[in-house]
C-alpha cells in the first residue's frame, strides 16, 4: 500500500508538472517523458523499484512515444537515477537503467572527481575494459560525465558472488572451482595477447554469475605491456601505468596476490609473469581456503612476498592434489624465470590435470605417469590385468604340470638303475663274505690286541691336549687385554686402520671380550659401515642405547661408505648432538678417513655447522668465524685449508687438526705428547714456524726441518 502511495504522488507530481507547462503545449510529451523518468530511485527498495519502472513505461505507453521517440528524448538523460550497489577506495558502482537500451547497466561513479590523476585512471581503466571483447571480461558500454560533471562509466551489471564468497561461503568442489579457473586463465590470456596486465587479480575481483559465468572484474590498475614510448614528454605521461608503483610510493596491487616484482619499486617494468604469480595466489586460494599470508600485516605480506616464504598448501589441505600443488608452486615462484611463460602453459597444465595427464610442473617420472595412465584407462587398464593374471597363472599350472611328470619319470629310472646296481653289489657281496668269513677270526684276535695299544694312546693323547688348551687359554687371557688397550690406545690417536687390526687380534685370542666389541663398533660407526657396527654394538650387550640409535638411523641414509653425502655427514653429527655424545666421539667422525670425499669448501661449511651445533655460534665468514671455533673446538679446522694454529690456550690438546699441506705455523699447547705430535708434523709438507711453551724442549723438534721460536716471539 505504502509502495503505491508513493507512485502515486509521483504520478500527481508529474501531472502537475504537465498542467504548469500548458496543456496545448508541443512540448508535453517531452515534459511527461521526463517526469516520468525522473522518480528517484537511489531511496527505493526493490519493489518499488519494478513498479516505478512500470509506470513510466505506462507514461511512454500513454503518450503514444515509439521506441525511437524515447531514445531521442533520452539524448540528455539517458540514465536513470541508481541504486549504490558497491563502493571502493576510488570508485562507486550503482545499479542503474540505460534508457536508450532498456536494460539494466552497473554504473561507475568517480569518488574523486576533482583529481585530474585518478580523473585519468578511472577513464583509463574504462579505455582498456571497453578494448577487451572476452567472453569472461566484463564489457564497457559508455563513458563520459553525466549531468553533474562526475566521471562515469557504465558496463554490464553482474549477478551471482564473487570467488572469494564462493570459496569461503559455499561447498563448492574442486573440480568444479577449476573449471572456474580455467576460464580466468582464457580471460587474463586474451588480455595478454592485447597487450594488457591486470595487475590486481584476486578472488574479489572475479565474478561468478547464478548461471556458472565468469567475469574478470576491476581493471583500475591495469596496464598497457610491451608500449613502445615515441617520445621522453609520452614516456613521462604514461609511465604511471608501467611502474609497480604509484608516482608517490605506494605499492599497486592487494598483499599475498601481488607478484615479488610488483612489491619492489626498484625492480624492472612488469610482464605477464607478474598477473601468472597472481593466477598461482588464485589456485593457492581454492586449493587452501586461504589466501596466502592472510594471517601477516601489509609490511610482512610484501617482505615474505619477496622471499618467497608462503606456507605450502599441505599445511591447510594435507590431502591437495600433488600435480595442482606443483602447478601453483611453479606459477608462483620468486624469480621469473622459473615461473609458466605465459598463461596459456599454466593453462595447459591445468588441462592436462583435469585429464588425468602429467602436468610439466611436477616432472612426473615413469611410475607416477603410468599410474596416471592407468587412472585415465581403468577399464583397459583392467582388461589387461585380468589377461596376465589369467595367462601367468595358466601358464604357472602348466609348469607346474610338466615338472610333476619330469619328476617322476627321473624317479622311476633312478629305481631301475639302483635296482641293478644293487643286484651286482650282492653278488660281489656273496664273494666277498666268504672270503672275509676265513679271515675275520685271525683279524678279531689282531684287532683285540690293537684295541688295548690304542685305549692306552687315546688316554696319554687326551691327556697332552687338555694340558695344551689350558696353557693356551692362559696365554690368551694374558695377551687378548694387552692388544685391546693397544687398539684403544691408536684410536685416539685416530688411527683407525691400526685399531681395528689390534682389536681384531684381542677379539679372536678372547671373543668374549665386551669392551673390545663396543670399541670395534664405535670404529666401524666412524667409518661409516653402519651394518657391521650394529652386530658389534649387539654382540657387546653394552647398556649405551645412544650409539644403537645413531647406527639404526644412519643405516638407512648410508648403506655403504660410497652413499656418503656432505648432507648425510651433518645430520649424522645432528644426531650425535641430539643424543649428547661425547666430544671424544665427535673427533673420530671428524678425523674419520670416511670424510677424506669432503672437498675443502664443505670442510669449511661443516666446521661453521659444527661451532653453531655444539657452541651456539652465531652463522659468520669463515675468516671471522676462526678465532672463535679455535678456542673452542680447534678440531673442526681439520683440512679446512687453514695455515696458521693457535692452540696456546690448551694445556694438552692432540695435534690432528693441523695435518695438511697448508699449514705453515702452529702455536703448540703448553703440554704435548713428542711422539704424536712429531708424527703430524710429518704431514704438514709446507709447515715453516712453531712456537713453544717454555715447559717444551726444543731438542724434541731436531729431526725436522722447522723455525722453533718461544712464545714470547709470537707477533
Amino acid at each position: 500500500m505504502q509502495i503505491f502511495q508513493k507512485t502515486q504522488k509521483n504520478i500527481f507530481s508529474s501531472l502537475n508538472q504537465l498542467k504548469s507547462s500548458s496543456w496545448a503545449s508541443e512540448s508535453t510529451p517531452q515534459v511527461l517523458h521526463s517526469a516520468s523518468k525522473k522518480f528517484n530511485l537511489e531511496d527505493m527498495n526493490d519493489d518499488e523499484y519494478s513498479l516505478n519502472r512500470n509506470v513510466s513505461d505506462f507514461f511512454d505507453e500513454a503518450l503514444g512515444l515509439g521506441l525511437a521517440e524515447d531514445i531521442k528524448l533520452s539524448q540528455n538523460d539517458r540514465y536513470l537515477p541508481g541504486k549504490e550497489i558497491a563502493r571502493g577506495g576510488m570508485k562507486s558502482i550503482e545499479s542503474t537503467v540505460d534508457i536508450l537500451t532498456g536494460r539494466e547497466v552497473a554504473k561507475a561513479l568517480l569518488i574523486a572527481k576533482d583529481d585530474p590523476e585518478k580523473t585519468e585512471r578511472f577513464f583509463h581503466e574504462a579505455r582498456i575494459c571497453a578494448s577487451l571483447e572476452h567472453p569472461n571480461i566484463v564489457p564497457v558500454y559508455d563513458t563520459g560525465f553525466d549531468k553533474n560533471g562526475l566521471p562515469f562509466f557504465t558496463m554490464r551489471l553482474l549477478g551471482g558472488q564473487t570467488l572469494q564468497k564462493k570459496v569461503t561461503k559455499t561447498e563448492s568442489s574442486v573440480a568444479d572451482l577449476i573449471d572456474v579457473y580455467v576460464k580466468i586463465c582464457d580471460a587474463v590470456s586474451y588480455a595478454h595477447s592485447q597487450g594488457i596486465l591486470h595487475r590486481d587479480l584476486k578472488p574479489d575481483n572475479i565474478q561468478i554469475g547464478d548461471f556458472g559465468e565468469v567475469q574478470v572484474c576491476d581493471w583500475g590498475l591495469a596496464c598497457e605491456h610491451g608500449y613502445k614510448h615515441s617520445s621522453e614528454k609520452d614516456k613521462e605521461e604514461t609511465k604511471e601505468f608501467f611502474l609497480p608503483v604509484t608516482l608517490d610510493g605506494m605499492i599497486k596491487g592487494t598483499p599475498g596476490y601481488l607478484a615479488p616484482e610488483q612489491a619492489q619499486p626498484t625492480k624492472q617494468e612488469l610482464t605477464a609473469t607478474a598477473d601468472i604469480y597472481s593466477l598461482g595466489a588464485i589456485l593457492y586460494f581454492i586449493l587452501s581456503g586461504k589466501a596466502p599470508l592472510e594471517e601477516c600485516d601489509t609490511l610482512q605480506s610484501i617482505r615474505k612476498t619477496i622471499a618467497g616464504e608462503i606456507t605450502p598448501i599441505k599445511v591447510f589441505n594435507p590431502n591437495v592434489s600433488h600435480s595442482l600443488n606443483a602447478i601453483c608452486r611453479k606459477a608462483m615462484a620468486v624469480e621469473t624465470a622459473d615461473r609458466y611463460q605465459s598463461v596459456e602453459e599454466l593453462k595447459n597444465d591445468i588441462l592436462k590435470y583435469q585429464h588425468g595427464f602429467p602436468t610439466a610442473a611436477e616432472e612426473a617420472g615413469p611410475w607416477s605417469s603410468l599410474k596416471l595412465f592407468i587412472k585415465r584407462n581403468q577399464r583397459i587398464s583392467i582388461l589387461i590385468a585380468i589377461f596376465f593374471v589369467v595367462f601367468n597363472s595358466s601358464l604357472f599350472l602348466f609348469l607346474i604340470n610338466l615338472s610333476a611328470k619330469e619328476k617322476q619319470a627321473r624317479e622311476a629310472e633312478t629305481i631301475a638303475n639302483q635296482a641293478a646296481e644293487q643286484a651286482l653289489k650282492s653278488e660281489v657281496s656273496a664273494t666277498q663274505a666268504a672270503e672275509q668269513a676265513r679271515l675275520s677270526e685271525q683279524e678279531t684276535l689282531e684287532a683285540m690286541a690293537m684295541l688295548a695299544a690304542s685305549e692306552k694312546q687315546a688316554r696319554e693323547t687326551l691327556e697332552n691336549l687338555q694340558r695344551m688348551t689350558a696353557e693356551k687359554n692362559q696365554v690368551s687371557h694374558k695377551a687378548a687385554p694387552r692388544f685391546l688397550r693397544l687398539g684403544r690406545m691408536s684410536l685416539t690417536e685416530f688411527k683407525f686402520s691400526q685399531s681395528l687390526e689390534e682389536l681384531n687380534q684381542a677379539l679372536a685370542l678372547q671373543s668374549d671380550i665386551s669392551l673390545g666389541k663396543f670399541t670395534k663398533a664405535k670404529i666401524l660407526t666412524a667409518l661409516l659401515r653402519f651394518e657391521e657396527a650394529e652386530q658389534y654394538f649387539l654382540r657387546a650387550e653394552t647398556k649405551r642405547n645412544d650409539f644403537l640409535k645413531i647406527v639404526k638411523e644412519m643405516k638407512k641414509e648410508i648403506s655403504s661408505p660410497s652413499e656418503a653425502t656432505y648432507e648425510k655427514i651433518v645430520k649424522m653429527f645432528h644426531l650425535y648432538k641430539k643424543q649428547n655424545m661425547a666430544m671424544l666421539h665427535v673427533d673420530e667422525l671428524i678425523y674419520s678417513p670416511a670424510l677424506h670425499f669432503l672437498t675443502q669448501e664443505q670442510r669449511r661449511q661443516l666446521a661453521l655447522e659444527l661451532g653453531i651445533l655444539f657452541h651456539a655460534q652465531k652463522e659468520m665468514p669463515f675468516e671471522k668465524f676462526k678465532p672463535i671455533i679455535e678456542k673452542k673446538m680447534p678440531q673442526v679446522l681439520y683440512k679446512t685449508g687453514v695455515t696458521s694454529f693457535n692452540l696456546r690456550k690448551f694445556k694438552k690438546i692432540k695435534t690432528k687438526m693441523i695435518v695438511g699441506e697448508n699449514t705453515q705455523s702452529v702455536i703448540m699447547p703448553e703440554m704435548i705428547s713428542p711422539k704424536l705430535v712429531l708424527e703430524n708434523l710429518s704431514l704438514c709438507p709446507n709447515i715453516k714456524t712453531i712456537y713453544i711453551s717454555p715447559q717444551t724442549d726444543p731438542q724434541t723438534f731436531e729431526s725436522i726441518d722447522v723455525q722453533i721460536l718461544n712464545y714470547k716471539d709470537i707477533p
